[in-house]
């Protein structure tokens, strides 16, 4: 068993036998009924309105029929209910907990509860238990057309009524009820009356590019616009009342211009205006609109609106295009260009022999606009124009588009730049631009693009792998000369130990730029940080595969190898004529290892005894720092008899290619 509240509180409905699904659907029924509930309780835009005379005699009227000392008119919201009118009580409206009303939910008859202290529903209520003594109720639900409860007309007494009321007092409440519903409708109706009337003021003003005039049976003006006070000259006090005649020529007021148009308007629906119109002060412009009848509710004809624009420069323009048109089509023809005419209404093309080339057709002056759509890829046809925006009027009027042409199927662009012309009524009625095929340019464009974003790009990666670069160098660069420094006995033993250093930098940097980006050949890397202690003799044995190292790991063995071949040329087999080095690497595969190390051994002999120093270097704690710290990374130094051992071992994954890490 399931409870269902409505978005009102505590009406409740019980529902059996419903499984998960039904449930599911239920509950969603009734938010989506409260919903719309409050949505039309929202279009009478009655809440928390002052009171009006009609609610308070109604109200009133309820109280003295049911002889009850309180009557209210109630809306229920959300989550409150509003007391549109109240007799009898001061409270304005309650929480909706409080609302006695929302039982009556769900009802088309009187709600009557004769004992409020006695019935379940209400016992508890705060109407009942506090201050306003509640102990009968009776409600007549506020219906709409629509069948959504917006509230009650209720009767409250302060003693309980163990027989209700009286059957006259019941109808009389229902019919009571009905009249509140009236009344908000007709409260509604009124407002949207008003609401619609300053609308369509608003809308009749904010015309101002149309003169819009409203007259009689007769051409008297009734009504004058915004715009036709800019457009004419004279204000609306000044014409409300004169005939219209006034803004016609002193030709047409003779040849009885404006009767005319009123008897066309009512034979045909429409009476054309397209003729020159005097403003205040008897200056002249050429106006271009329509006069329409008005008509009642009852389809009786009470007068005429005329609406029209300025279109004096257009007229104008109009004239000299025509004068020029045919110099025009000849010039087009000359630079390759197509020149086409469109009839919107029946989708007729009128085109030159000129466009007929462009798209590869016999040369036919007049075909259906649907041959040329054929002939644009189906990926572009959403670019050009159809017949249903055309019609509309709204096609893109500048674009270009692919085609194949019909006689050799080749892919073209073309440029398509068309005009739409209106007819009196402002209605499109003819398409015309022109084409031209620009295909080279469109090549021309797309590669100059590509050729610039390619340049960027390398412009971008450059700049960043210069920064990049950069900042890690001289962090490396610092390091080294802070751990010189400081394990230095002088400035002169100093100074010879950094240059050093930073040659095996700079030689490690040679390899990486010498190969490809962001690797370098461990061999390479090996060779030039040797190079400046073996000096040719081929004291120092190298030895191992072809394997590149990452920029990371590539600088660090740099420095590693350096330190030992330095420490070797002091102190260890490069120190004697007969010493000799051994650097050789190979990858292992150790049976526990989830992957391929790297090994490199420097391994020295002939050379005098070593021993292990007395205190850590910095080229000590360089080596014994390895090539990475990943897990199974490790570097071991053995100081044996005959020289000299460091073995150095990573993952090969880790040390092969990796990315530097950003500075």
């Amino acid at each position: 068993m399931l409870r269902l509240r409505s978005g009102l509180g505590d009406t409740e409905r019980r529902v059996e036998g419903l499984g998960e699904d039904e449930r599911s659907d239920a509950a969603g029924e009734t938010a989506g009924a409260e919903a719309a509930r409050l949505a039309a309780l929202a279009e009478y835009a009655t809440l928390d309105t002052p009171p009006e005379q009609a609610f308070d005699d109604l109200a009133a009227l309820a109280s003295q029929i049911c002889e009850a000392p309180v009557a209210l008119v109630t809306l229920i919201d959300g989550g409150r209910q509003f007391f549109k009118a109240h007799v009898g009580t001061e409270l304005e409206g309650t929480p909706i907990d409080a609302a006695i009303c929302r039982h009556a939910f769900g009802r088309r008859d009187v709600l009557v509860i004769p004992d409020l202290a006695a019935d379940p529903r209400t016992r508890g209520n705060p109407l009942v238990t506090g201050p306003e003594n509640a102990r009968f109720y009776a409600g007549a639900p506020l219906v709409t057309p629509g069948g959504h409860m917006l509230g009650t007309l209720c009767v409250i007494d302060r003693a309980a009524r163990p027989n209700g009321l009286a059957d006259r007092q019941l109808l009389a409440l229902e019919r009571l009820g009905r009249q509140v519903m009236a009344q908000l409708e007709l409260r509604r109706a009124l407002a949207r009356q008003r609401a619609e009337a300053l609308r369509n003021r608003q809308v009749l003003d904010s015309a101002t590019e149309f003169a819009i005039v409203v007259t009689d049976r007769d051409g008297i003006v009734t009504d004058w616009s915004r715009g036709a006070e800019e457009i004419l000259g004279w204000s609306a006090a000044d014409m409300r009342g004169r005939s219209a005649e006034i803004f016609f020529t002193p030709e047409d007021r003779e040849d009885g211009r404006l009767r005319k148009e009123m008897i066309y308007a009512l034979r045909d629906g429409r009476g054309i205006d397209e003729r020159w119109h005097v403003r205040k002060g008897d200056s002249r412009f050429w106006a271009s609109g329509d006069m329409m009848p008005l008509r009642d509710e009852d389809d009786g004809h009470v007068g005429f609106i005329k609406i029209f624009r300025d279109r004096t420069l257009e007229h104008q323009a109009g004239v000299r295009l025509e004068e020029t048109e045919a110099l025009l089509r000849k010039a087009q023809e000359a630079g390759g260009v197509g020149v086409f005419s469109l009839v919107v209404a029946d989708g007729t093309i009128e085109a030159t022999p000129e466009f007929c080339r462009l798209f590869g057709l016999a040369g036919a002056e007049r075909m259906p606009a649907a041959a040329i759509e054929r002939l644009i890829v189906p990926e572009d046809r959403h670019l050009a124009s159809n017949s249903a925006s055309r019609l509309r009027g709204d096609a893109v009027l500048d674009v270009e588009y692919r085609i194949r042409r019909a006689d050799s199927g080749e892919e073209r662009w073309i440029a398509r730049r068309g005009e739409f012309e209106a007819d009196a009524s402002g209605r499109p009625f003819r398409f015309v631009g022109v084409v031209r095929d620009v295909t080279e340019q469109v090549r021309g464009r797309r590669l100059l693009d590509e050729e610039r974003a390619l340049a960027d790009e390398r412009r971008n990666v450059l700049a960043a792998e210069l920064a990049h670069r950069l900042k890690n160098t001289l962090a490396v660069v610092s390091s080294i000369a802070t751990q010189t420094l400081r394990s230095a006995n002088d400035l002169v033993s100093a100074r010879s130990t950094l240059g050093e250093r930073i040659r095996a930098l700079s030689n490690a940097h040679d390899v990486l730029l010498s190969g490809r980006r962001d690797a370098a050949p461990i061999g390479a890397i090996v060779e030039a940080a040797t190079t400046l202690h073996d000096g040719g003799a081929k004291r120092i044995r190298l030895r191992g595969p072809e394997i590149a190292l990452g920029p990371k790991a590539a600088l660090t063995l740099s420095l590693i190898v350096h330190e030992l071949a330095t420490n070797a040329g002091k102190y260890g087999a490069l120190s004697s004529l007969e010493g000799q080095v051994e650097a050789e690497w190979s990858v292992l595969f150790p049976p526990a290892a989830a992957q391929p190390m790297l090994r490199f051994e420097w391994r020295e002999s002939g050379g005098p005894p070593v021993a292990p120093p007395a205190r850590r270097s910095f080229g000590t704690r360089l080596i014994e720092m390895g090539l990475s710290a990943a897990p199974g990374a490790s570097a071991e130094l053995r100081y044996e008899v005959d020289g000299l051992r460091c073995r150095i071992d990573a993952p090969l994954a880790d040390v092969e290619t990796e990315e530097e890490a950003p500075a």
